[in-house]
């Protein structure tokens, strides 16, 4: 069935050549990134450099992104393995919202988070303790990974609104293919037991993110007979974001991102490639980088820092999620995976005109997204770690921090529409967005 947007429905990043302008930049960072710490020079031209002396600079740099055999088995191997595990291990089964898309019905999620984490890591670590597969192996390989996720990526995309046009499937058709191909044209893409959106969001991006960063750490001490402080902290910080999602999946089918937007290029690159390949940027650049003369208390507030904000994150999404869930008579026990303060007890709440809830209890007493203040504290520390002789490790929060405060405008525009005055009361209760008593 194929809806058609109201003509009232403004765009979203700047319409067709919005789109177009990030895709081509997203390509460029990616490739960035990957010149800036492999090849150790600037994937810039320098002004008193020749475009010629430039383009085979780009090009020697360039040469162990080619994609090979060895990372194609690599990547895919690991999509298909987080794929079979994500369709059938065993899970909890949660419903999702009703959807206008599906007249009104709510599908139904498998989150089997836990189990897929568990049966993920212990395949990798026995692979790696038989010597079949060497953790460190992603590493000797990255360039070529970073290519296929890349093609993966944009193949993906391509394919899905290609199907879905094809099909009488697309749920969105602006008469504008690439507009319509970036924003997404299907809504809830499954493959059997697979749902592909929930398996592209939770499963590839922060799994693949901590492999990458253990790749890194194995490969350190390879070569080193150690592994710094430093690397260790990246090891310990994506280890939590992996294990969050994995633990949390069960709260995730009621969300924004599951019930309302489209699986497109967005989505799809960004989480086949963009984060799991370039949110590693810390780890790579420790790996290539001895970080010296840091101060051990420096070192030790940074993981203070982490690990404050880390449980501020995970008790915050908690409380809203389980919130939520409770609220409509979903409760999926996992107290083994809690922390202390995850869960409130007879939360206090506002009550809207429409018949919603707003959440003002727990840490939403104090600020609206104090998740979101959270997620930034740890991509500071992401970069903190690694000192500041370099700006390529810091481009997680230099990507990420516009990117929330774009998506808290986003959130605040639609809740605006949807709650109307109710709205406004609960701004003027809850007065802070990020942090209590400043923003």
């Amino acid at each position: 069935m194929r809806v058609i947007p109201k003509p009232e429905e403004p765009d979203e990043f700047g319409g067709p050549v919005g789109v177009a302008v990030i895709i081509l930049l997203s390509h460029c960072v990616v490739y960035g990134l990957y010149l800036s710490i492999e090849a150790s020079t600037s994937p810039f031209k320098s002004c008193d450099e020749t475009w010629l002396s430039y383009a085979s600079r780009a090009r020697r740099g360039l040469a162990g992104a080619a994609p090979t055999a060895t990372g194609f088995c690599l990547y895919a191997g690991f999509l298909a393995a987080t794929a079979l595990l994500s369709a059938f291990c065993p899970g909890a089964t949660v419903r999702g919202r009703p959807l206008p898309s599906l007249k009104g019905r709510a599908l139904t999620y498998n989150c089997n988070g836990p189990a897929v984490w568990v049966a993920f890591l212990s395949g990798l670590a026995a692979l790696h303790l038989a010597g079949v597969l060497r953790l460190a192996v992603w590493m000797d390989h990255f360039g070529s990974v970073l290519t296929w996720s890349v093609i993966f990526g944009d193949g993906v995309a391509v394919l899905t609104y290609g199907y879905c046009r094809s099909r009488n499937l697309a749920e969105r058709d602006s008469g504008r293919p690439l507009y319509d191909g970036f924003m997404g044209v299907t809504l809830n893409p499954r493959v059997g037991p697979l749902d592909l959106k929930m398996w592209s969001e939770l499963r590839v991006p922060w799994i693949l993110l901590f492999v990458i960063t253990l790749s890194a750490a194995s490969k350190q001490y390879e070569t080193a007979g150690r592994c710094s402080p430093q690397l260790a902290f990246m090891v310990l910080a994506h280890f939590l974001y992996a294990n969050a999602c994995a633990k949390g999946d069960h709260c995730v089918p009621t969300t924004w991102d599951i019930f309302h937007e489209h699986w497109g290029w967005m989505l799809i690159f960004w989480n086949l490639c963009g984060v799991p390949l370039t949110y590693c940027a810390a780890s790579r650049w420790l790996l290539a980088h001895a970080v010296e003369g840091q101060a051990p208390a420096y070192t030790a507030a940074v993981y203070a820092l982490l690990l404050a904000a880390y449980y501020v994150f995970d008790t915050a999404n908690a409380q809203k999620n389980e919130f939520r869930l409770r609220r409509a008579g979903v409760v999926v026990d996992r107290r083994a995976w809690h922390l202390p303060w995850a869960v409130l007890d007879d939360p206090r709440f506002l009550k809207t005109a429409g018949g919603g809830e707003l959440l003002v209890d727990g840490w939403y007493a104090r600020a609206r997204k104090p998740h979101y203040a959270a997620d930034v504290a740890q991509a500071l520390s992401w970069g903190l770690i690694c000192g500041f002789s370099d700006v390529t490790p810091h481009w997680y929060a230099l990507f990420f921090v516009p990117m929330i405060v774009h998506r808290a405008w986003r959130d605040d525009a639609r809740c605006a529409a949807k709650y109307g005055a109710d709205w406004d009361a609960y701004k003027a209760r809850v007065p802070y967005v990020l942090v209590p008593g400043v923003v």
